[in-house]
């Protein structure tokens, strides 16, 4: 059997699928002073400025994420219900999608690891039988968030860590197989045995000129 992962924005979903879902519950809440003041900040560069010098807890995606703060869990999870149709499934990658059913076909294991947010990712797993889901997390409290996301977000050699803690043992697979556009997943990428590229461009980057295949979408 073979493991397979996919990262999920811009891999499976043609966009980064964290702050657009945050957008899409700010909007369904009429919060629109809220993503007034997001626009705001974003164009006098204050998520940049804060980005240089390491203040990651006034990030675009902190400050989107607390502005849903008192939410309850059951209300989330009708959003993400709503996003996972009008917004995900309809700007799926074709070409990657297509290896992912091909996948799912064949009985292999396969895993969605990503920094996309867990109230909408576990609906697409739920909703085409994927193994395992590994994601950023939300924090709750009593059932209600907490605008604030549980342990660190599901990135990088976070990603590792998590399959690791899981139990995953990874020479129990004939071929392990990762799907990602991004250089930051090289940690996920060092554990296979076939890496592929997905690339939105014209041009191939750098990072995966070598030792990868290559899906341009």
């Amino acid at each position: 059997m073979n493991l397979v992962i996919f990262d999920f924005c811009e891999t499976l979903v043609n966009f980064q699928t964290a702050d657009s879902f945050s957008r899409f519950v700010l909007k369904k809440e009429s919060k629109n002073f809220v993503l007034k003041i997001d626009f705001l900040l974003d164009k006098i560069k204050f998520y940049r400025f804060c980005s240089k010098l390491n203040l990651d807890s006034w990030s675009q995606k902190n400050f989107l994420l607390s502005s849903l703060n008192g939410l309850s869990k059951e209300k989330l999870k009708s959003y993400a219900e709503l996003f996972l149709e009008s917004k995900i499934l309809p700007n799926l990658n074709e070409k990657v999608f297509e290896k992912f059913l091909n996948h799912l076909n064949a009985n292999d294991f396969v895993i969605i690891n990503s920094g996309g947010y867990q109230p909408y990712l576990e609906l697409f797993v739920e909703k085409y039988g994927v193994k395992k889901l590994f994601s950023t997390e939300f924090k709750y409290i009593d059932n209600i968030f907490t605008g604030k996301i549980k342990g660190i977000d599901c990135l990088g050699q976070e990603k590792v860590r998590k399959m690791i803690e899981e139990g995953l043992n990874f020479n129990n697979y004939d071929e392990i197989i990762v799907y990602s556009d991004s250089i930051t997943d090289m940690p996920i990428f060092n554990l296979a045995t076939t890496r592929v590229a997905i690339i939105n461009k014209n041009t191939i980057p750098s990072w995966c000129k070598e030792k990868f295949e290559i899906i341009k979408v």
